[in-house]
């Protein structure tokens, strides 16, 4: 039995993943996942997370509008998630655009004075709009068993980034054969899509955020290169977990199981 494990979600690109029991999951994502970018002074996305933010867990409240920050000591930072600023177009790693509002509140003021790094945070305009290329993204334990004995080194999944944590395929990296098929887990149903070429994140600690082991040479090892799907530009690297499109709507719940339905 193929059982979901594990849902992935972070309301800020770039920080801290964290796990859901339930969760609702829309045909964008989940709700309000990677709704919230952050930016350094020179106007750059700060999207992995290296140097102070990794380890920093990232919390939406939507009825309150508000984000809170908990640092590893502790610390939290709070305020309200409602733009201020103006609106703007990102150009998202050249893979699309993205239309993104300043919060230009008391968050941007906060998180600089604790860091030390000069940010400003920016909201998407249409929540969901924030994942990289597909609404979700799936990695078995299987697979990662297999990668962390490859690399002499045991790899926690959450450095995948991935919305699905699954166990019980038949073989590592057997979710990367699946594209095409039809699946469906709890309310939802699902296409597989392609496999997920791997950048520099998976490098970092999870936890820690610290560089600990270079993952994509890990995997360029013994996995050929594969690239995005058009209409997305051309980057090709070794890959790890796969993409998914989401097909009917519903709550997803820790512990469902994912069935073919093909």
């Amino acid at each position: 039995m193929i059982t979901l494990e594990k849902i992935g979600f972070s309301p800020v690109k770039g920080f801290q993943l964290q796990y859901l029991p339930s969760a609702y999951l829309t045909t964008h994502g989940l709700e309000w996942d990677r709704d919230f970018f952050i930016f350094d002074e020179e106007g750059k996305a700060i999207l992995h997370g290296i140097s102070s933010f990794l380890p920093i867990k990232a919390e939406y409240d939507p009825e309150l509008d508000t984000l809170s920050f908990t640092f590893p000591d502790g610390y939290v930072i709070s305020g309200s998630a409602k733009p201020q600023g103006d609106p703007f177009v990102y150009d998202h790693l050249t893979i699309r655009d993205i239309d993104l509002i300043w919060l230009d509140n008391e968050l941007d003021e906060a998180m600089s004075d604790r860091t030390g790094e000069t940010v400003r945070f920016a909201r998407v305009a249409e929540t969901g709009q924030g994942v990289d290329v597909y609404a979700v993204s799936m990695v078995s334990f299987e697979s990662v068993a297999d990668l962390s004995a490859r690399a002499g080194k045991e790899l926690e999944p959450g450095r995948f980034r991935s919305t699905f944590e699954i166990s019980g395929v038949d073989e590592p990296y057997a979710e990367e054969s699946w594209t095409g098929r039809h699946m469906r887990v709890g309310e939802v149903e699902i296409e597989i899509l392609t496999s997920v070429p791997r950048c520099a994140i998976t490098t970092l600690n999870s936890v820690s955020g610290k560089r600990d082991h270079n993952v994509v040479r890990t995997l360029s090892k013994f996995r050929e290169h594969v690239g995005l799907p058009e209409p997305y530009p051309s980057f090709a690297a070794a890959p790890m977990a796969v993409y998914a499109h989401v097909l009917v709507p519903g709550r997803i719940t820790v512990g469902d199981e994912l069935v073919f339905l093909d």
